[in-house]
C-alpha cells in the first residue's frame, strides 16, 4: 500500500517490469540487449584496443534471497542465459532479504550499487 501510495512510480514500474521481463515473453528483447552488449564489448574504444568485456560487468542485477516472488536462482539462470553468460552481469544475491530488500537492506544496495559504478568509472 505504501508504495502505490506514496511512491509516484511505482505503478508505471511495476508494470513495466512485467511487461518486459522474460517470463512475459520478452525474450527477443534481452536477446536484442545481449546482442548490443557482445557487439559493444568487442568494439575496442580509443584508448585502448582491450574489449570492453574484459573490464568487468556492464549490468547489475540485484535479488533478496528469501524473495518469494522472484526466485533469485531462477533469475540469476534466466539472466545469465539471456545476457550471454557472466561477462556482462553482476548478479548479487543479497543474504536474508526478501521481496523489499531495497528498504529492508538498503546500505547493502547502496552499498552494492556505488561499488559497481565505481568500478564502471575506473574501466572507462
Amino acid at each position: 500500500r505504501w508504495q502505490v501510495q506514496w511512491h509516484k512510480g511505482f505503478v508505471k514500474s511495476n508494470i513495466s517490469s512485467l511487461r518486459h521481463a522474460p517470463i512475459s515473453g520478452q525474450h527477443d528483447q534481452w536477446i536484442q540487449m545481449t546482442n548490443a552488449l557482445s557487439n559493444r564489448d568487442t568494439k575496442s574504444d580509443q584508448q585502448t584496443t582491450t574489449p570492453h568485456a574484459s573490464r568487468g560487468a556492464t549490468v547489475l542485477i540485484m535479488c533478496g534471497e528469501n524473495d518469494p516472488v522472484i526466485i533469485a536462482k531462477e533469475l540469476e539462470t534466466d539472466s545469465r542465459k539471456l545476457l550471454g553468460g557472466t561477462e556482462n552481469l553482476l548478479f548479487v544475491i543479497t543474504p536474508g532479504a526478501g521481496h523489499d530488500f531495497p528498504i529492508t537492506h538498503s546500505k547493502e544496495v547502496v552499498d552494492t550499487i556505488t561499488k559497481f559504478w565505481e568500478h564502471q568509472s575506473h574501466q572507462v
